[in-house]
Formats: C-alpha cells, structure tokens, sequence
C-alpha cells in the first residue's frame, strides 16, 4: 500500500509539473507581455493602415487589400475597414462582416479557431497571452529589433482552420508589426501593419496625459 501511495504521489507531481510547465510564461514572453500591456496603459483608441495578403491554393496570384484599423479599449472592439473588401469587427465574444450586401455575425462561444483567433488577437493589446498558453503552444524569439511569437492550437476543431498564428512586434515601441494566420494546405492571411496613431486617455482631472 504504501509502494503504491509513493507511486501515487510521484505520478501526481509528474503531471503537475508537467502541467506548469506547458503553461509557464517564458522569459522573452513575459519581456514582451510587459512591453505591451505599458504601452497601452494609457490609450484609450488606436488607429493605423493595414495591408492585407491572402493566399489561396486555388489562386495563382496573391491577393491584396489595403485600410485602416481601428481599436477601442473601453470596448475592446477591433475594427478592420477595407477600403475595397468587407469591414471586420473583432470583440472578445464574435466576430462581424459588413459589406453593402449586409452583417453576419460568428459567435465564438461556439467556434474553437474563432475564440482562439480572437483572444490571440486581443492579447496583441492587453499582453495576456495565458489563454493563448492554456489553449495551444505558444513559442516566442527575439530577433533583436523584432520579437515573434508562433500560436499552435491544439483543439482538433481549430486546427482544421488554423495551423499556426504568428505575430511580429517591433522592439522598441511593443507595437504589432505583422500578424500571419497560417491555414491547412499552405493558404495563409498576413496582415502587414503601419505607422500608428493613440489617443490617449483622460486623467482623473480630465485632462490629457
């Protein structure tokens, strides 16, 4: 009996640690979690352009689109308007398209590859990436002027969508350089993202800070 409580007790240590260790924040993720979550602490609203590549397998040529992001932080709402194609609209729960034709909206709630999308995407302005960890694995390299950070899912559901996610931040500023959303079969979404402009938010005087 007590072999078997030993036994017991080694193998719960094992998984434990085992555990911590599939969810344990790295040194250069935590660098770069910290970098953002500050840069952000006092923007209330972002705004910059945006160039979108999409490859599709059954397209020789990749496609292209250009607009402008927009990003709210009392809503936590990512906007996405193409100056040719459909507006995306990003929150933590769903995920719209607006065109001239009308809205459809996506519950996340009921999508593993869109709930996971859109808490990578999230995390890109708040720099908690531990869904991102508990959801899949999440690798990150310094480049020295650029740091990359590499999301697998591991749900069965979200890889048939998504293979990987990569996000490039530039060093000095924390900011969101590229986002690539690699698919099955080499198709991909790379999102390329240029200068910014914050508004930030008012103190508790109401003036500016």
């Amino acid at each position: 009996r007590k072999r078997k409580m030993n036994r017991l007790m080694t193998l719960t240590a094992a998984l434990l640690l085992t555990a911590a260790t599939a969810t344990a924040q790295t040194g250069a993720e935590a660098k770069v979690a910290r970098g953002i979550a500050e840069a952000h602490a006092a923007m209330s609203e972002m705004r910059c352009p945006y160039t979108l590549e999409r490859k599709v397998k059954m397209l020789a040529d990749v496609a292209t689109e250009s607009g402008t992001l927009t990003y709210v932080k009392a809503t936590r709402t990512l906007t996405l308007a193409s100056a040719t194609a459909d507006t995306t609209i990003m929150t933590p729960r769903a995920i719209t398209t607006a065109n001239a034709r009308g809205r459809n909206t996506a519950d996340a709630r009921r999508n593993a590859a869109l709930r996971q999308m859109l808490d990578i995407v999230g995390a890109c302005f708040t720099g908690d990436f531990a869904p991102a960890r508990q959801a899949g694995t999440l690798t990150t390299t310094d480049g020295g002027a650029t740091t990359t950070m590499t999301f697998t899912p591991k749900d069965k559901r979200a890889l048939r969508h998504i293979s990987s996610i990569e996000l490039t931040f530039g060093n000095d500023d924390y900011g969101l350089r590229q986002m690539t959303v690699w698919q099955p079969g080499g198709d991909f979404l790379r999102y390329t993202f240029g200068r910014k402009k914050t508004t930030r938010q008012a103190n508790r005087a109401g003036g500016g800070i």
